[in-house]
């Protein structure tokens, strides 16, 4: 692989908000992704709960999990008639599962847990961490877990892309920008 002047890693909304400002500013960007499609959590209202319906008064049920994935599924088949014959298995993955597996992932929430004003905008993810800058030399952090916090989908991405390319405003963001 070719040296890129930005490597960016997960294609959520900020991921892929961030990768284009770069881009479109003229730098060569790589965009990481673990899953197989582009996009991290983009969901609507509408998969956040059941819509009356599915039966959630035992809670997470392995019959909740199927049935909540095959609404999913049937709502994406409306206009992807062939979806179900092209699919080859299924696994769902809980929000107690997920929480299991990821200590951020309180109840289930992909964005940070708590929703307080002491975590959101300047606050996240800590009040000393502010710009995404890290303590690695040119890696920034970007995300929910981030100012300006969750549900403000791209603009995190979009803050560090601004920053990493107005040169004359941040001084010492020049040294990671490309050299031209």
């Amino acid at each position: 692989m070719a040296e890129a002047d930005a490597v960016v890693v997960g294609s959520g909304v900020n991921g892929l908000v961030a990768a284009a400002e770069l881009a479109l500013a003229g730098w060569s960007v790589v965009l990481v992704e673990r899953n197989h499609d582009i996009g991290g959590f983009i969901a609507t209202e509408e998969r956040t709960h059941s819509a009356g319906e599915l039966d959630t008064a035992q809670g997470w049920t392995p019959a909740l999990a199927r049935g909540y994935a095959d609404r999913v599924l049937n709502r994406i088949a409306r206009h992807a008639p062939d979806l179900h014959d092209k699919i080859l298995a299924v696994d769902v993955i809980t929000p107690p599962q997920l929480t299991l597996h990821n200590p951020n992932a309180v109840d289930g929430d992909p964005y940070g847990g708590s929703h307080e004003l002491d975590q959101s905008f300047l606050w996240r993810p800590l009040p000393h961490s502010g710009r995404h800058a890290t303590t690695v030399r040119g890696l920034w952090h970007i995300g929910a877990s981030t100012h300006p916090g969750a549900g403000l989908g791209g603009v995190s991405g979009h803050i560090v892309a601004s920053a990493l390319t107005r040169r004359s405003r941040f001084a010492r963001v020049a040294r990671f920008s490309p050299k031209r």
